[in-house]
């Protein structure tokens, strides 16, 4: 693009000059930079695309947590500089072998110091409504006596192999179980592990990991519900809130869809995809991971497929008369399959 300007000064101050050459400066270097659409890059373009989508929503609701277009644009020109979503498809490439091939470990804590230093409390489960049409379709029953919730509190001090007893690190597990057949489910609720809540160098328990606690609920549920533990089929993420993972879901949805909405039922990953990968790679993935890695002696040989979805929630009007801004909750569902050909 050229572009000629010619303008007549009468006996310009000095200082003008100075200034009117500034100008001249700046906008000769944002020239420069590309306005001519031909010279912009794809990613740029499907940018200005998605501004031009969610523009009227986000002066609307104040939703996406604290999330800005700003943010977002930055988000999806960062993947061009760093390697974090290379990393995720690393990790998750790496996940899904040991899935395909390595031998179960068949990780069971059964010593009573392991097990003494979690409380576990257990309550008739409220599944949140947000959830319903998920569930329904997927034939997931969800009525209060199909549900069991389980708290699982690492609030006491605890002893370690060598015999020191080290204090709680307040680590906590919540999550949804529910024991119905074929179509069994668990739903990740608010899970905070012992080493992320207590930060890097505490001592945590050996049983400690999401995986691990998690499978240990499951089978206590399902062999007091008579069902089988290999029945287990779908784990949900609710509300997904980790930045990382976030970051991983966000920037593979606007990049296949343009769009930071994407409801029931949202979009399907197989395992084999790059993008499925990244999912996997994610800490939430990797916990669904280990735990079909660790447990294939009973779970059989499965591959997580992945979806990704979101709600957008509009609570009602408060008693005084405000509405409280919307909320998107983003989730992410696995379903154990097994392998294509097998």
């Amino acid at each position: 693009m050229s572009l000629s300007i010619t303008m007549t000064l009468r006996r310009p101050s000095g200082g003008l000059l100075i200034v009117l050459a500034s100008v001249f400066l700046i906008f000769s270097v944002n020239l420069k930079r590309g306005t001519n659409i031909d010279q912009l890059s794809p990613q740029h373009l499907k940018i200005s695309q998605l501004e031009k989508s969610i523009a009227v929503p986000f002066g609307q609701d104040s939703f996406i947590h604290q999330h800005t277009i700003l943010n977002i644009k930055n988000k999806y020109e960062r993947r061009q500089d760093n390697h974090f979503y290379d990393d995720a498809v690393c990790k998750g490439e790496q996940a899904l072998d040991k899935i395909m091939n390595q031998a179960p470990t068949g990780r069971v804590f059964t010593r009573q110091d392991q097990v003494d230093a979690w409380e576990v409390i257990e309550s008739r489960g409220g599944v949140p409504a947000e959830l319903f049409p998920a569930l329904r379709d997927l034939d997931i029953p969800y009525d209060q006596d199909s549900v069991k919730g389980v708290g699982t509190y690492q609030n006491k001090d605890f002893h370690t192999s060598d015999g020191q007893t080290h204090p709680r690190t307040s680590g906590s597990y919540n999550n949804l179980f529910i024991p119905a057949g074929s179509e069994s489910a668990i739903i990740a609720m608010d899970n905070h592990s012992p080493s992320a809540h207590a930060g890097s160098g505490v001592t945590v328990p050996t049983l400690n990991r999401w995986s691990d606690v998690v499978w240990q609920n499951w089978t206590a549920i399902a062999a007091a519900a008579s069902t089988p533990p290999n029945k287990l089929r779908h784990i949900i993420h609710r509300d997904v809130f980790t930045s990382s993972t976030r970051l991983i879901m966000e920037y593979i949805e606007v990049a296949e869809k343009d769009k930071l909405d994407l409801p029931w039922p949202g979009h399907e990953y197989d395992m084999r995809s790059e993008d499925g990968k990244a999912l996997l790679g994610t800490v939430h993935g990797l916990g669904i991971a280990w735990l079909v890695i660790d447990h294939s002696d009973v779970l059989g040989r499965k591959v997580p497929v992945v979806r990704i979805w979101t709600v957008t929630w509009r609570p009602p009007p408060s008693r005084r008369g405000g509405r409280p801004p919307a909320k998107l909750y983003y989730f992410l569902g696995f379903e154990l399959r097994d392998p294509v050909g097998a």
